[in-house]
């Protein structure tokens, strides 16, 4: 696709049961676009045969299922926040506790 100079491009968040990488690297654009220091990623990978399992009112089955995800982390005021819109489509951080419970 060319470059159009009008058109925005977004993260693509509706698309829960793929595209964590993509949504993950297009975070760091953005980050490094505001001037904000480049984030971490968090990481998860299912055991051998199994698979992580999710639900979420972002995919039309409400249940995702991953044999990896990634999300971008950042330090906000000395605690670690995952920003996942697969997970919480809202507009708030998930403190790295609250994501890793989820697992």
């Amino acid at each position: 696709m060319p470059e159009q100079a009008e058109f925005l491009r977004r993260i693509p968040w509706l698309a829960a049961d793929n595209g964590c990488e993509e949504r993950a690297e297009a975070a760091v654009y953005f980050f490094h676009q505001w001037d904000y220091p480049t984030p971490y990623f968090a990481r998860v990978r299912a055991k051998p045969r199994k698979r992580l399992v999710f639900q979420t009112t972002n995919e039309p089955s409400r249940t995702v299922t991953w044999s990896h995800h990634v999300a971008p982390v950042v330090r906000v005021g000395g605690q670690l926040m995952i920003l996942d819109v697969a997970i919480d489509f809202g507009d708030r951080a998930l403190r790295r506790i609250a994501w890793q419970r989820d697992w």
